[in-house]
């Protein structure tokens, strides 16, 4: 009787230890391998669509280690990087944390959650030229969903008021930049150590993002310069690497043409493939021909 009893307390020993093992297993992977994210919206059209469910892989950046209970209580954290085998490149599809926690705050939303294609990284040049994505010194390189961008251009060009169809104005919407949807830039997508001077345009398009790597009160132009806490600016040298990123379904994305730069350690990874996809207007049917789709 006792040889039954100690055999069947080893058994739960041994099935509580594979179970809290694979528990350890599975965040652990969650962590620092890999994580599924789920399509809601159709901004990323036809590339993902509605129901879809990828897999963001973290080996390629690096996995984030920060202090998750600060950032969700919205305070700036310090974010580190486990060693990643590359780094994001122009066109990699990635999944982010929205970059606001306010209606003009910049922080890390750990409450939402974005995908979009990266069209200029950390020293591009970016430029919008009738609704196509250029960067200067790679010209040749085809960025974003190509099609998309021809088809919002023809409407636009057809159009007697395209604010009819599609927010026309685009960020910083300033009036003396006046940039578009269709027409944007140049912009410099700043480096981390990139120096730029504090010009009124510069105080316009990148005071945020200094405000926020500095802690400190959004930079202001008055008298002809710039100005940090009542202190005269006269550069800036950025300590984060920023992307600009767009969406594929190019005439309704809440992207950076309308919000501006993505900070690089808000970043969770770089999505793989669909490793799932269900038509949630069809009975929750599995939409088997979708079934691996690299992206």
């Amino acid at each position: 009787m006792r040889s039954i009893l100690n055999r069947v307390i080893n058994f739960v020993g041994t099935v509580c230890w594979i179970a809290i093992g694979l528990y350890c297993g599975y965040w652990l992977m969650q962590i620092t391998t890999c994580c599924s994210f789920h399509a809601p919206t159709g901004s990323m059209r036809p590339t993902i669509i509605p129901g879809d469910y990828g897999i963001v892989n973290k080996w390629k950046m690096g996995a984030r280690i920060f202090d998750i209970p600060a950032a969700i209580n919205e305070e700036k954290v310090k974010v580190y990087r486990l060693p990643g085998y590359g780094s994001v490149e122009r066109n990699d599809v990635i999944v982010f944390n929205y970059p606001f926690i306010g209606k003009d705050t910049l922080g890390m939303n750990m409450r939402k959650y974005y995908c979009k294609r990266v069209v200029g990284i950390a020293g591009d040049t970016l430029e919008i030229r009738n609704c196509r994505y250029r960067v200067r010194g790679a010209e040749e390189t085809e960025l974003g969903y190509v099609p998309g961008q021809i088809e919002l251009a023809r409407r636009i060009n057809h159009s007697e008021n395209p604010r009819d169809f599609i927010c026309y104005e685009a960020w910083p919407f300033d009036s003396v930049m006046n940039w578009t949807v269709k027409e944007f830039g140049p912009l410099l997508i700043p480096k981390k150590g990139s120096r730029i001077a504090m010009t009124r345009e510069n105080t316009l398009l990148y005071g945020r993002y200094i405000a926020w790597e500095q802690q400190c009160a959004r930079p202001e132009w008055r008298n002809g310069r710039a100005w940090i806490d009542n202190q005269p600016i006269s550069d800036y040298t950025f300590e984060e690497d920023y992307y600009f990123t767009a969406g594929d379904y190019v005439a309704n994305s809440s992207d950076s043409r309308y919000w501006g730069l993505l900070p690089g350690s808000f970043i969770v990874g770089v999505a793989g493939f669909i490793w799932d996809s269900v038509d949630h207007d069809n009975d929750d049917a599995r939409r088997w021909d979708r079934i691996p789709t690299p992206l």
